[in-house]
C-alpha cells in the first residue's frame, strides 16, 4: 500500500528542521573561519575556487540524482548566505 501524502509531507517536514539545522551549523562555522581568516591575513577573502571544488565534490556526491543546475543554484545560495555572515562577523555584527 501506498505512503499516504501527510506521511511523506512529515517527512518533508522533518527534512526541512534538519536541513535548517545543518545550514544554522555551517552558518556557525563560516564565522568562526570568518573571525580566523581576519584575524591571519587582517581582511576578509573569499575562494571562488574553494567554491568551485565544493560544488564539484557535492556533483561527484550525488550520483546524478539532482541535475547540476539544481545544485548549483542551491550552493550558490547556501555560499551567498555564509559570505553575507562573514561579513555581518568583520563589520561587528555578530560574533564568531
Amino acid at each position: 500500500m501506498p505512503r499516504s501524502l501527510e506521511t511523506i509531507r512529515a517527512e518533508i517536514d522533518a527534512l526541512d528542521r534538519a536541513l535548517l539545522r545543518s545550514l544554522i551549523e555551517r552558518v556557525l562555522l563560516v564565522r568562526e573561519a570568518a573571525a580566523l581568516k581576519v584575524a591571519r591575513d587582517g581582511v576578509l577573502s573569499f575562494d571562488p575556487t574553494r567554491e568551485a571544488a565544493v560544488v564539484r565534490r557535492l556533483l561527484d556526491a550525488c550520483d546524478g540524482e539532482l541535475g547540476e543546475d539544481e545544485v548549483r543554484c542551491v550552493w550558490e545560495a547556501i555560499f551567498e548566505v555564509s559570505r553575507s555572515a562573514q561579513r555581518r562577523v568583520v563589520e561587528g555584527e555578530e560574533s564568531p
